[in-house]
């Protein structure tokens, strides 16, 4: 456990970004019309 919280507190930052970047993705796909959706 204690190795575990050690390296979420070296990769914080990036652990951050990767969930800022997932809901960001999520946001802009929902936003998509389903006009473009369609091939």
């Amino acid at each position: 456990m204690q190795d575990f919280l050690q390296w979420i507190q070296m990769h914080q930052q990036i652990i951050y970004i990767v969930i800022l970047m997932i809901f960001l993705g999520i946001e802009v796909i929902g936003r998509v019309p389903s006009v473009l959706h369609t091939p």
